[in-house]
């Protein structure tokens, strides 16, 4: 492939596309969000950044840490 012919996109529309974009919520959880000071802020904000995902048709992934446990 040549520089060429390499598409660059050049608006967040462009790269911010359903069809190639997922949103990814990582550790959301109330023992975490209890731990932070402005934990339901945080939470606040996630709720509208999901809504608006749905909206557009964006997939969406919740992952969680689990604990590793040493053998």
């Amino acid at each position: 492939m040549s520089s060429a012919s390499l598409q660059v996109p050049k608006s967040l529309e462009e790269i911010a596309r359903p069809d190639r974009c997922a949103l990814v919520v990582y550790d959301m959880q109330h023992g975490i969000l209890s731990q932070l000071p402005h934990g339901p802020q945080i939470l606040g904000k996630v709720l509208e950044v999901l809504e608006i995902a749905r909206e557009h048709g964006f997939r969406i992934v919740f992952v969680r840490q689990s604990r590793c446990q040493r053998t």
